[in-house]
């Protein structure tokens, strides 16, 4: 319920396929005199859906996040530090059925500080499992993270670079994740291999920072890890 004030995107489920090219129709950022943002979030001609269409990504529009860009200086942050707000979704959204949403739902959270340093990996914190066990292993992190991204860029590997089998599970509001190994752990060397893409909430990466000038190392993929023993 704390989200910091240059969030980049909201992810909004559904249990059903909805209608598309209307999103922001129905989806409003309130704060808490009631007031409506109009201009917090991007608008697309083509709308950022899952391919089974039961997961819309929301971007903020950038140029409110990053400092010093026009558009931020004249209408201001699309949040604030200290402040609090809620994104509500409507129930006149229809799905692919022409069902229409059963209630109005509402995420209410406060705007924290903003990111504003570089994501450290070797400052998280890390819990290792036991040897010939079934334990966890976990990670928690510094800040709250792209959970979206979390599968598919955070893989294990044992000392012959051979990838563990297993999942990820997402703990402590995005801040601490699991892996569930399909197989007991044995005795060696194991590294934790994170995708330089990966982000925190705020659009931060391993490389570099959303509100910042674009360097060359942003175009490339690079990789860092984190390596533990298991006794």
């Amino acid at each position: 319920n704390e989200l910091p004030e240059n969030l980049l995107r909201f992810y909004i489920y559904f249990s059903t396929p909805m209608q598309k090219g209307q999103a922001l129709k129905y989806i409003q950022l309130v704060d808490s005199a009631g007031n409506i943002d109009a201009h917090a979030f991007m608008e697309f001609k083509q709308e950022l859906w899952s391919p089974d269409g039961k997961r819309l990504t929301v971007l903020f529009d950038p140029g409110r996040i990053k400092r010093g860009v026009s558009t931020n200086m004249e209408l201001g942050a699309a949040l604030v530090e200290g402040h609090q707000y809620h994104l509500t979704i409507s129930d006149e959204w229809q799905d692919v059925y022409g069902q229409p949403l059963i209630e109005e739902t509402t995420k209410e959270f406060v705007a924290a500080q903003a990111y504003r340093e570089s994501i450290k990996i070797n400052e998280w914190g890390i819990h290792k499992p036991n040897d010939n066990s079934y334990d966890t292993l976990s990670i928690h992190f510094d800040r709250v993270m792209d959970h979206a991204l979390i599968q598919s860029m955070i893989q294990l590997e044992d000392e012959e670079n051979n990838l563990i089998d297993g999942h990820w599970e997402i703990l402590e509001r995005e801040q601490r994740i699991q892996f569930i190994s399909e197989s007991k752990w044995q005795t060696g060397n194991y590294q934790i291999v994170f995708d330089s893409r990966l982000e925190d909430v705020a659009g931060n990466n391993l490389n570099s920072l959303l509100d910042e000038k674009v360097t060359f190392k942003q175009k490339n993929k690079e990789v860092s890890n984190l390596k533990f023993k298991i006794n």
